[in-house]
């Protein structure tokens, strides 16, 4: 009985001793994210909760907290919603186990990481970062200043609750009108860009034409144009839909109906071309493979008596240079070879992964990898046996 007693004495003691107190800071643009309820994780596990004071600021009870590196998790409940954040791999304790989270910065990065299609403005509303008032949800346990959450959520109830619900509509209004004019101003350019891509498609007709190009490369040249110019069309009927939110006025049903039927179209006909394009370019790769196999077993019927000997004597004076080199030039002559191993070895890898089809280069980049590492092996076997002479 006595053992037993202490041991749960030195467990208790030891529980005591690792537990440490975590203390958060969190404001957006120097205003305390006031009353949200915060958990704090290593990978997926909690390890502590605690609710933002006044001020922003929160302490919260860990008894294992085995690095300073954590996540933390952010809600906050209203009568009308719940708003909730988590920011994931920055959090980096100091030696006090405290830390500012300087909320306006992971909005940024999320804005930034959105490509513009939502403000950072949107983003901290989203998260209900400027949004004081209560938190409806129930309180957690921690050891922050509990006294001093239910003194500002008893003095201010009457006044924010009836506010919250109007800055969240302002918000989200916000939100969807940013949106809009990210989007308008996309369509805008992308209009722009395709304009100037007809006038190339247009040039490089002509230019084919004039050179007497094949009817298949030129048809090729006219669908890319065509595409071209629907795609453009497309977007200039978004275009129209969206001036038309902005400005808060209804399209007529019958424009409505045109429009639908026009990008419908639009689709059929574009896929037609892509189908066709795809046809011709089979057939052009079918028409110049058997091309240049004629160019081949016309080249290899040319190569005379005279060339094969010359092509022996070559071999046969790069050998007896190979067999006079010393083991020190034999190996920086492999590490170069390596190098060059290497680099072919990724560069198929890369065109294997991307999905790339066109068998004939994949054919010729396999055979120099293999030319390359019979090589290295030549190498190595050659200094092996130098190596094995200046032992003996």
């Amino acid at each position: 009985m006595k053992k037993l007693f202490t041991l749960l004495s030195l467990s208790f003691l030891t529980l005591n001793l690792v537990a440490q107190t975590v203390k958060l800071k969190i404001t957006y643009k120097d205003y305390p994210v006031q009353n949200s309820d915060i958990t704090i994780k290593i990978g997926d596990a909690s390890i502590g909760t605690g609710r933002t004071d006044n001020d922003g600021e929160v302490s919260i009870s860990c008894s294992n907290l085995f690095t300073k590196n954590i996540d933390v998790y952010g809600s906050k409940t209203t009568s009308n919603t719940t708003k909730t954040w988590d920011v994931k791999g920055y959090v980096n304790l100091d030696g006090n186990n405290f830390y500012h989270m300087k909320m306006e910065v992971f909005a940024k990065e999320m804005a930034d990481a959105s490509g513009g299609f939502m403000s950072e403005s949107s983003i901290a509303a989203m998260w209900g970062l400027a949004a004081g008032g209560k938190n409806d949800s129930e309180n957690m346990s921690s050891n922050s200043n509990t006294n001093t959450n239910n003194n500002t959520n008893s003095n201010s109830n009457n006044q924010t609750t009836n506010t919250e619900p109007e800055e969240e509509k302002i918000d989200l209004n916000q939100m969807r009108e940013d949106n809009l004019l990210t989007y308008k101003q996309n369509l805008e350019n992308d209009i722009i860009r395709f304009e100037r891509k007809i006038k190339k498609d247009e040039k490089e007709i002509n230019e084919a034409r004039a050179e007497g190009k094949s009817q298949t490369e030129i048809r090729r040249l006219e669908i890319d144009k065509q595409i071209d110019i629907l795609t453009k069309e497309k977007k200039e009927i978004l275009l129209r839909e969206t001036n038309a939110k902005i400005a808060k006025t209804e399209l007529s049903f019958e424009e409505k109906r045109q429009n639908s039927s026009r990008k419908d179209q639009i689709k059929d006909e574009i896929s037609l071309l892509k189908d066709e394009d795809k046809k011709l370019k089979n057939a052009e790769k079918t028409a110049s493979k058997e091309k240049e196999i004629e160019i081949t077993q016309a080249g290899n019927e040319i190569i005379t008596e005279e060339q094969k000997a010359k092509n022996e004597q070559k071999a046969y004076e790069e050998e007896e240079k190979f067999q006079k080199k010393s083991k020190q030039m034999l190996k920086l002559d492999l590490t170069e070879l390596k190098v060059a191993l290497k680099k072919k070895n990724l560069n198929f890898k890369i065109q294997a992964g991307a999905g790339i089809q066109e068998e004939e280069k994949m054919t010729k980049l396999k055979e120099e990898i293999v030319a390359l590492e019979l090589k290295v092996e030549k190498y190595e076997k050659r200094i092996a046996e130098l190596e094995g002479k200046e032992e003996k």
